[in-house]
């Protein structure tokens, strides 16, 4: 299931286990209390009773152990590696709030765009940055409209279920020649490593080597032009041809 979390609207229609709702744009709630799961969201379609969807029915799964708690040296690090232009269009997978945060601060981008499979996540990106517009789900689910973006931060590759080649080819058809795609993880491949045997169902690959890189940009129109692989951080930047 798709789900634009737009200010009181919905991208598609709200399912629960036993009854399917098509109906007009509705206004999405969710306590701060409720913002790790379990969870309740109420849809409240025009003219009709809310309806209160659990975590259960949109088999939403905790992302809170990739979030940073406080802000970090080494995201800035990264945000500075895109050098974006003034006004840029930028497109963030699997953010944190903590990164989304940071990098409208450091780079006052003209539109951001996020995705991710959680829900929780970006509600909790959206209760701290309204004005970022975010879609649950895969690249897949972000309108063409909102490109092209002059910046792809991808913010924990290996939860996200594609391949190296996979990720570069969806997000080429995004981006303008000389659009930048950062592959990054400021807590490293050592965190990596526990987050793989604690959470095996959602790290299913590891931060790719340098030469996995080269050979994968070359293939999809890319250059890798920032390489760095530290035990504690991580960071690859591509720029499209």
């Amino acid at each position: 299931m798709a789900v634009s979390l737009l200010p009181s609207l919905f991208s598609a229609p709200c399912k629960t286990k036993t009854q399917t709702l098509d109906f007009k744009p509705f206004s999405l709630s969710l306590k701060r209390r409720h913002l790790n799961p379990p969870f309740q969201l109420y849809c409240t379609p025009s003219l009709s009773p809310s309806v209160l969807v659990t975590h259960q029915d949109l088999n939403e799964r905790d992302w809170s152990f990739v979030e940073v708690q406080k802000p970090d040296h080494k995201i800035r690090q990264v945000i500075s590696s895109a050098s974006l232009p003034p006004s840029s269009r930028v497109l963030v997978a699997l953010p944190t709030p903590t990164f989304v945060d940071q990098l409208i601060d450091a780079s006052m981008p003209q539109h951001v765009v996020a995705y991710h499979e959680s829900l929780v996540m970006l509600s909790n990106v959206k209760e701290l940055r309204d004005e970022v517009r975010c879609f649950q789900g895969g690249v897949a689910t972000v309108p063409t409209k909102f490109a092209p973006f002059d910046a792809v931060f991808v913010c924990y590759f290996p939860g996200m279920g594609v391949s190296l080649g996979e990720l570069l080819r969806s997000h080429s058809s995004l981006c303008s020649s000389g659009s930048k795609v950062l592959i990054f993880f400021e807590q490293g491949r050592e965190t990596i490593e526990i987050h793989k045997q604690q959470f095996p169902d959602r790290v299913t690959s590891d931060l790719p080597e340098s030469e996995t890189l080269k050979k994968a940009a070359s293939t999809n129109g890319f250059e890798l032009i920032e390489f760095v692989d530290e035990p504690t951080f991580y960071v690859a930047v591509l720029r499209l041809l």
